[in-house]
């Protein structure tokens, strides 16, 4: 009878523990207890936030050592470029993306004591972010860029790709209007560039290629390019317990 009694109280004990589990705050903020980390949790962002606004959002952090050595918001900064070219009336569009901004520190907060939430059984702080207006989600095109500073950002394989696209997608007349046009080439050693069916051959493609690198990207694309630039911009919260090991909550956007 002991023994039938003693395993109903431990079954009883496993309920009410799992009980409390389902419910551990701790948990909603993210991480397991016990851990050597700071637990964060912060705030949502809208997906796109225009530039120079200013948003007010919360964070909630809390350790098991309840000890804290920093708190400070950073940001790391991503960029998006959309290249555009047109030549004898046909576009070709690409698209590149890389590290703007590394890591920076924006500010950091000094803890205080006084931010502990009971209800939320964590430190609870409001925080306050600016979208520079350096960031602002941009269109350039020859009144803003010289042709030079445009190609300047294009990637390292640009021009080739942009060659490669045009001897493949301009006609035998557009082509003609740029080697021929360019004095690159006679009238017959353009023609001579295509079979008997009007096709432009592989040999003839080399040549087209060619041709464009005599010629240069500039002079191919005159002033008809634009570059649009679009910042994404992560935020993150940065808490150091005794761990000596910074934990962080992570947020992005795009900026317009």
């Amino acid at each position: 009878m002991k023994k039938s009694i003693t395993i109903l109280l431990s079954v009883l004990g496993l309920m009410t523990w799992s009980s409390c589990e389902e419910n551990n705050v701790f948990d909603d903020l993210g991480a397991a207890q016990g851990s050597t980390l700071a637990d964060v949790y912060f705030e949502p962002f809208a997906p796109k936030l225009q530039a120079g606004v200013e948003v007010e959002k919360f964070v909630q952090f809390w350790s098991v050592d309840d000890y804290f050595e920093y708190t400070g918001l950073w940001e790391y900064v991503y960029l998006f470029q959309d290249m555009t070219v047109e030549v004898e009336g046909v576009i070709y569009e690409s698209s590149t993306s890389d590290e703007f901004a590394d890591w920076t520190e924006v500010q950091a907060y000094p803890f205080d004591y006084a931010d502990f939430n009971p209800e939320e059984k964590a430190y609870v702080k409001t925080i306050t972010y600016q979208v520079d207006n350096a960031y602002d989600l941009v269109s350039l095109d020859k009144d803003d860029l010289t042709v030079t500073e445009f190609i300047e950002q294009t990637p390292e394989e640009y021009q080739e790709d942009v060659f490669s696209f045009y001897s493949e997608e301009l006609g035998k007349d557009a082509l003609q209007n740029i080697i021929v046009g360019n004095g690159l080439m006679t009238q017959s050693e353009f023609d001579a560039l295509y079979d008997e069916n009007g096709n432009l051959t592989d040999a003839g493609q080399a040549e087209v290629i060619a041709s464009f690198e005599q010629l240069g990207l500039a002079s191919l694309i005159g002033d008809s390019y634009t570059v649009e630039n679009e910042y994404q911009i992560t935020l993150g919260y940065r808490v150091t317990n005794g761990s000596q090991k910074f934990n962080d909550a992570r947020r992005s956007f795009l900026v317009f």
